[in-house]
């Protein structure tokens, strides 16, 4: 398989680079500064915990969005605990929302009207602020993946995210493929973020290939559709498409 330069770059402008480890620092967000704008491109947000927005908001490119983590990574606080967070997120100046619901409430009951308050509150303190919404499809079987992802979108979710990356199950193309399909359902434009476990060029386009099989040509752009990640751009900046390795 050959490697296109243009879509090299257009991986990278739908990239959240993102860095959420116990033992990040200054340092380690300046090194993730330094590849958000690089030779292929420049990424569509930074990711990040809370206590870094302020540092990354006082150096990032103004074209680059600010992503922060909320009820991050169980999704157990409680209602009163995410709004704290949220409105804490939003004062630190957060662009970007990603909420863990209470996923694990719909294993237990296969629904989860806390899930559903949660996400309807947190949107209300979003205003324009992009709220994605994690819901971590690698533990839920194929049916919950659906109901969620319907609840999600009814409770006025802007995107749909499908894993935290800190469980042993990722993203993957099923998931994928039912949380696009109740989006092409709907009757509104929700974006979807495919996150944890996607390393490669190839996989990256087995993922818009099939974002743009359910929903379209003009889905593939940054305001519907993001990868959260960070190993996937050091694979791509690593990358020579003159010689054809992927």
């Amino acid at each position: 398989m050959s490697i296109d330069h243009n879509q090299l770059a257009d991986i990278v402008s739908l990239i959240d680079l993102t860095s959420l480890n116990k033992s990040d620092t200054q340092a380690s967000m300046d090194q993730l500064l330094q590849k958000s704008i690089n030779h292929l491109g420049t990424v569509a947000a930074v990711c990040v915990y809370p206590e870094f927005i302020s540092y990354i908001k006082s150096k990032v490119n103004p074209d680059i969005a600010i992503a922060t983590v909320v009820n991050f990574p169980e999704g157990k606080a409680s209602l009163d605990s995410v709004v704290m967070e949220v409105k804490n997120a939003i004062k630190l100046g957060a662009d970007e929302i990603d909420l863990v619901i209470p996923y694990t409430e719909y294993l237990e009951n296969g629904s989860s009207l806390d899930a559903i308050n949660m996400v309807k509150a947190a949107k209300e303190l979003c205003h324009d602020r992009r709220l994605k919404v994690i819901i971590e499809s690698g533990e839920l079987s194929p049916e919950l993946i659906q109901i969620i992802s319907r609840d999600m979108i009814n409770a006025q979710a802007d995107f749909i995210k499908t894993s935290t990356g800190k469980t042993a199950i990722g993203a993957t193309l099923e998931a994928a493929k039912i949380i696009l399909q109740e989006i092409a359902l709907s009757d509104r434009a929700v974006g979807f973020k495919a996150s944890g476990g996607i390393r490669s060029y190839t996989e990256a386009l087995e993922y818009i290939q099939l974002a743009r099989s359910l929903c379209g040509d003009h889905y593939i752009n940054k305001q519907h559709f993001r990868f959260g990640v960070s190993g996937l751009l050091d694979k791509l900046l690593n990358l020579e498409p003159s010689t054809g390795i992927y």
